[in-house]
């Protein structure tokens, strides 16, 4: 399952700050933040509504064969 650590790296990829994620999610920016300091085990809809925001701007959180990964589609990343 996507990580902590994961998110952050994929949002410093795309330049967001944790409250321009929380508002392209519907979170408040208390969310993400306790979701990148590990201070909360995030519900499954939370971790699912990150993962399609961050596909939508053209990063894909992966887990594959027990690690994490990021793929950059850049054609996506350069609409923004």
């Amino acid at each position: 399952m996507v990580n902590a650590q994961l998110v952050k790296a994929a949002r410093i990829i795309v330049g967001w700050s944790q409250q321009d994620l929380a508002s392209r999610c519907g979170f408040s920016r208390d969310t993400i933040s306790q979701l990148e300091s590990n201070l909360t085990k995030p519900r499954e809809r939370t971790i699912l509504k990150i993962i399609d925001v961050f596909y939508e701007a053209g990063v894909e959180l992966l887990d594959e064969d027990l690690s994490m990964t990021i793929r950059v589609n850049k054609s996506l990343m350069s609409q923004e």
